[in-house]
């Protein structure tokens, strides 16, 4: 992080100024964190070295000794420790996420088209999926992808259709090979996200993992149907 200034404001005792701090992230950092976080809130630590130059004064405001360059660094005023370290909230962190636009380092390898306006419900799902993903609740995180299926024959056509139907208007002009690849496809991953349910059998405890490969198979094969 870094911190850039042309201003030399002055300090006295008890005064403070504002402090922008600029972090140049970068997505493989980004990715980092999410893996090491693994859905819980994320942690931060500033490590901060500041150059002051500092002229100490007597007790009538007279200047005691010579003026000279220090390095200070900043402390926690609740705390009074070092580092800095503070927590971010699960719906902020995925806020911040959101603006900048990242999901996953695959995705952002990847050019993924952006979503027709037919694809509108299905594309609130999968954002709804990566957000609970975020937070670390994968049943819903699946729940979500499915959902996300689960809308798209209607959204297209207005009406409720099989799966085939749905990839016959999608796909239309392909040949039949790849449209029953990518069916099964299609069938496989929602029967997966549909572990999310827990509705039947023994109970099925998802990992942070399994939401992963979720929302980005979901993300990629959504974005490959929505393709022109």
């Amino acid at each position: 992080m870094t911190s850039l200034s042309t201003e030399v404001p002055t300090f006295t005792p008890q005064s403070f100024r504002p402090l922008k701090l600029l972090w140049h992230f970068t997505p493989n950092q980004l990715q980092q964190i999410e893996d090491l976080r693994q859905g819980k809130e994320p942690y931060f630590e500033l490590r901060s070295r500041l150059v002051a130059h500092v002229q100490y004064l007597a007790g009538d405001g007279r200047p005691h000794g010579n003026a000279h360059y220090a390095e200070e660094s900043a402390y926690d005023s609740e705390s009074n420790g070092y580092p800095i370290r503070f927590k971010i909230d699960h719906a902020t962190w995925a806020g911040i996420l959101d603006d900048v636009g990242f999901r996953h380092i695959i995705l952002q390898e990847l050019s993924i088209p952006s979503f027709p306006p037919a694809f509108g419900r299905a594309e609130n799902n999968l954002k709804e999926a990566w957000n609970h993903h975020r937070a670390g609740r994968e049943d819903a995180a699946l729940m979500s992808c499915f959902k996300a299926f689960e809308c798209l024959g209607f959204s297209i056509t207005g009406a409720q259709i099989s799966r085939a139907d749905a990839l016959a208007h999608l796909m239309s002009g392909i040949e039949e090979a790849k449209r029953k690849k990518v069916e099964g496809l299609w069938e496989t991953l929602t029967s997966f996200c549909h572990l999310g349910r827990h509705d039947r059998g023994a109970p099925v405890q998802l990992t942070h993992a399994d939401g992963e490969l979720a929302v980005v198979s979901t993300t990629m094969l959504l974005s490959y149907l929505a393709a022109p």
